[in-house]
């Protein structure tokens, strides 16, 4: 079900009935931080800190700086960027490879994840022109510095998949990094498991909560795809939209949340699904959704977060880039609650224009990373980005 409230017309600073969106920061073209190109990149909320966590492009406007290979944090209290880390991506090429200590250049897609149990940032996979690095690493806060980690059963090196457009989530009640996407092979969804012991009762031994869910090895990937109720999506049982998902996981109802995604690139699905961890089942909650736009290059992954207060989803819906001229349509808030599975219109016209990736930061902020749009409205291919404060009233 879809409903819709009334709106107020756009400015920098606009107000609707439910979200006061202000532009706080704009990355200069030449500075420290990186530019929006074609919307690959990820924004996480380091729910430790309140910090935002961005992995995104670097500022040249090469064939190569596409990929993401800096990190840089956002504070929403004072809006301000920090730069972490730099694997010195040039435009040229080739893509950087990952070390020991720095991962190598990527679109991470919604593979970055963040850790709040262990206060660390996770990315896995990825690609980068056309080569999905078999690695994986965290980010220690308030360290810092990168760890390469070495599971037995990373995804691509088991033939269990290569993933360049899942997501993952963490569950932090049962300690558990929840995978779902497209595996790679003829439009199938995949879905695995990882589970850390390091803080464990016994570390190196999984608890039994951990194994409920699917893991099976200590700190490794457990595919358990073939223990999912429902043999394929579309028979109700399974959701479609395994390309691009947008996964939160929501402690209210200690489940997932995925709206969206789509049926390879072409087929872009509008229904809500919840995942049960214990039970191992997708329950579809609601059909006929807002439609899928974003800046995104494929317009498929979409600025999202879930309010873990409220247990809210929101969902930022932007057009998408047409040089030198506006954007494709005006931007337009949307929110879903699983309460009574509707979705409700919020505004038309106000925040960030260019997006595909936004964040919840507790109590009541939404934060996204977006391409900058011209005084004139127009999109004129600038690489610069801004960064976005949405309020939510």
């Amino acid at each position: 079900m879809i409903k819709t409230v009334l709106f107020l017309l756009f400015a920098v600073t606009a107000f609707c009935q439910n979200i006061s969106w202000r532009r706080v920061y704009v990355s200069p073209k030449t500075g420290a931080f990186g530019n929006y190109f074609n919307g690959y990149h990820d924004i996480r909320t380091n729910t430790v800190t309140g910090n935002v966590e961005i992995l995104s492009t670097s500022t040249g406007s090469g064939s190569f700086d596409i990929y993401s290979s800096r990190l840089h944090e956002f504070n929403p209290s004072n809006f301000v960027d920090t730069l972490l880390t730099d694997n010195g991506q040039t435009g040229s090429g080739p893509c950087v490879q990952g070390t020991l200590f720095l991962p190598g250049s990527r679109h991470p897609v919604g593979q970055l994840w963040f850790d709040s149990i262990r206060n660390r940032l996770w990315i896995m996979e990825g690609v980068c022109s056309s080569v999905i690095p078999a690695d994986m690493y965290y980010y220690q806060f308030p360290a810092g510095g990168w760890t390469r980690v070495f599971p037995v059963h990373i995804p691509i090196l088991r033939g269990a998949g290569a993933f360049n457009n899942a997501s993952v989530v963490h569950d932090p009640l049962h300690d558990v990094f929840f995978l779902f996407g497209y595996d790679g092979s003829a439009n199938r969804q995949a879905e695995q498991v990882y589970c850390d012991t390091s803080v464990n009762p016994s570390p190196g031994l999984l608890t039994d909560t951990q194994k409920a869910r699917g893991c099976q090895f200590p700190d490794d990937w457990t595919d358990i795809t073939a223990q999912i109720t429902g043999a394929d999506c579309g028979l109700g049982h399974l959701p479609c939209g395994y390309y691009y998902p947008s996964m939160a996981y929501s402690p209210v109802l200690d489940k997932v949340l995925m709206y969206g995604g789509s049926k390879g690139s072409l087929y872009p699905q509008t229904t809500m699904w919840t995942y049960d961890l214990l039970a191992k089942r997708w329950t579809l909650l609601s059909s006929g959704g807002p439609a899928l736009d974003s800046a995104n290059a494929e317009h498929i992954r979409i600025p999202y977060a879930l309010n873990t207060i409220s247990n809210k989803f929101y969902y930022h819906k932007t057009g998408h880039p047409v040089y030198a001229q506006p954007p494709s349509h005006p931007p337009e808030d949307w929110v879903f609650d699983p309460a009574d599975s509707t979705w409700t219109q919020l505004s038309v016209g106000q925040g960030p224009a260019l997006s595909d990736s936004m964040t919840f930061v507790a109590p009541n902020l939404l934060v996204c990373w977006s391409m900058f749009v011209s005084p004139n409205g127009k999109y004129n291919g600038t690489g610069l980005s801004e960064i976005w404060v949405g309020t939510i009233q």
